[in-house]
């Protein structure tokens, strides 16, 4: 029996190092140098590796040729390498419909939305138009993985589908996503039809659905201004189904992502009992997942609300933590664009290095060409990092990029500020009017429309705002305005003092 012992001992110990030290590489090695086919120094060095001799083996080993040893050992690596992996990964599945293994890929559906874009049908009866098809396609691909909260499958895995007729639950449970994109092509007489519909697998349900028409005089050019087109409707409208669908999820069963999602709707709202229960929603969020980028951002705006609204007491007590949120938001995830900006944004609001501010909005830009947020949020940034041309230029793309923006009611009021500080009064005026109408509560927005319309000495309506400005925050004061806002007392919202003195705003 210790003999017995003693010999599983031995090759426990070789198991162990062959586990440990031989590479599939190396052990094929092995395998040639056994038959001749190449140097026997390659074994020589890999049993010096494994410290073995003859010497160390079990006496009913010896005289045995340890290069034969060795290839068992390799052998049997390399096999329960492959049994493990195997038992690892969910299994592919094989079907007469389904010729190919079906991917099989580690579904990000319970930690953040996740699409596929199945190749797009090819309807003009054209085989000259597969590649303009495929082109779209993958262009599509690409921009939507640009989408840093977006899991999206890549295209050599999409494309196993090109050709078969699938439905998209199948699709959904093959892939692990939640969402997937399909369209067609139509040519004719010079001009084509691209349509596209946005699925959600599990249930089948349409989500969105379109179609672009273009010339094909100019291929290319008409294949970026759909890609942009599909690639800047598809983010925001994922982003709004996310939301509808965590509202359905039992609240015992909400992740950190999930916790993040349903906060949006709060921040949206701008009111003090929304931003309250926001601010819970995120606390839980990070207590689960302390480095979760986007709610350590959404935290930070939060709080940069509250401030910006007159509801801290004192007026600044938030904006040690808005700093310290937006610098641990970008060293969590140093290449979210969304992330970038609106940590730009808070930095920049609360006077806390401007140029660094500028450097995060470029970054941003950069990595985020596509997305309304990015600009607007660049745009608040550049505001009170005194650049006023390029906010208003940053702005101005968020609109067009997604004129029904839930945010947008920010980006008006952003404008606002931007167009008061350049002496454009009346724009000023007509950009806070927008921002109101989208958003009653902010009384930010207020506060510009008044000063904006005092200034162009349209004084009964520029009551009319004050007093809408005071309901929402009855103790107003210039002092309190310098005090929450550290660049209001750099000189930075001197037009706005102006008007609203007057209005008869107290100082104190």
């Amino acid at each position: 029996m210790a003999g017995q012992a003693q010999t599983r001992s031995h090759v426990g110990r070789i198991w162990h190092l062959a586990r440990e030290h031989l590479t599939h590489a190396s052990i094929g090695g092995l395998i040639v140098a056994v038959t001749g086919l190449a140097p026997d120094h390659w074994f020589a060095e890999a049993i010096h590796a494994l410290h073995l001799s003859q010497n160390s083996l079990p006496g009913w080993l010896h005289g045995i040729d340890l290069r034969l040893v060795a290839v068992a050992a390799g052998v049997a690596v390399i096999t329960g390498d492959v049994v493990i992996r195997r038992h690892r990964r969910p299994a592919a599945t094989l079907s007469p419909a389904n010729p190919q293994p079906a991917v099989a890929v580690a579904a990000a559906t319970s930690d953040r939305a996740s699409v596929a874009v199945l190749p797009f049908e090819n309807l003009s009866g054209d085989p000259e138009q597969e590649y303009f098809a495929d082109g779209i396609v993958e262009e599509i691909i690409t921009g939507l993985a640009h989408v840093r909260w977006l899991f999206v499958i890549a295209r050599n895995s999409s494309f196993t589908y090109k050709g078969r007729a699938v439905d998209v639950r199948t699709v959904g449970r093959e892939l692990g996503v939640r969402y997937v994109l399909e369209g067609s092509i139509r040519k004719g007489a010079g001009m084509v039809r691209i349509s596209g519909q946005l699925v959600e697998a599990e249930t089948g349900t349409h989500v969105w659905a379109d179609r672009f028409d273009g010339d094909l005089a100019d291929v290319f050019a008409l294949q970026d201004r759909v890609t942009d087109s599909i690639v800047r409707v598809i983010a925001p409208t994922l982003r709004h189904a996310e939301i509808e669908r965590v509202k359905r999820k039992p609240p015992a069963s909400l992740d950190a992502y999930d916790l993040y999602l349903r906060a949006l709707p709060h921040w949206y709202a701008m009111t003090r009992a929304d931003s309250d229960t926001g601010l819970e929603l995120l606390q839980r969020a990070l207590a689960i997942a302390p480095d979760y980028a986007p709610a350590l951002m959404v935290r930070g705006q939060l709080l940069l609300f509250c401030t910006a609204q007159g509801w801290p007491d004192p007026a600044d007590r938030h904006i040690p933590e808005i700093i310290a949120l937006a610098h641990r938001a970008v060293a969590s995830d140093p290449n979210d664009p969304e992330v970038l900006a609106a940590s730009a944004w808070l930095l920049a609001y609360a006077g806390a290095q401007y140029d660094l501010a500028v450097q995060l909005v470029e970054r941003a830009c950069a990595l985020g060409p596509n997305s309304a947020f990015v600009w607007s949020q660049s745009g608040g940034a550049l505001n009170h990092a005194d650049q006023q041309l390029k906010a208003l230029v940053a702005l101005d793309m968020a609109i067009r990029l997604d004129p029904v923006d839930p945010m947008a009611f920010f980006t008006q009021n952003v404008r606002s500020h931007v167009l008061i500080r350049l002496g454009r009064h009346e724009e000023a005026a007509q950009a806070a009017s927008q921002a109101v109408r989208l958003n009653p509560n902010l009384a930010v927005s207020w506060r510009v429309m008044a000063a904006a319309l005092a200034l162009c000495g349209r004084m009964d309506e520029a009551r009319a705002a004050a007093q809408k400005l005071l309901e929402l925050e009855p103790d107003f004061t210039f002092a309190k305005l310098r005090r929450r806002i550290r660049s209001a007392a750099d000189g930075r919202y001197d037009e706005q003092i102006a008007g609203l003195r007057l209005l008869g705003i107290p100082e104190q």
